[in-house]
């Protein structure tokens, strides 16, 4: 199961963001299943407040996408880079 992201995730991330600052738009970034509800609240923020509705877009969509794992033992989620 994957997900396209075109990202700027990583430019909108507030400085104290725990994961969506880290994304990198080249090279791949992982979060394991602890980190990943971290990622998912910052995106419901990110997609709360963001001026941008593509990013708001983009960021509800991949909600829409980590809520479809039932089981979140041992999934990890990657973001691929250019």
């Amino acid at each position: 199961m994957g997900h396209r992201s075109d990202g700027g995730f990583h430019e909108l991330a507030p400085l104290n963001s725990a994961c969506l600052r880290f994304i990198d738009p080249i090279g791949d970034t992982t979060f394991n299943a602890a980190q990943v509800e971290v990622l998912e609240s910052e995106l419901r923020e990110l997609a709360r407040t963001a001026k941008n509705r593509n990013v708001v877009e983009e960021a509800k969509s991949l909600l829409d996408f980590l809520a479809r794992v039932d089981n979140r033992l041992h999934i990890y989620v990657k973001f691929i880079g250019d």
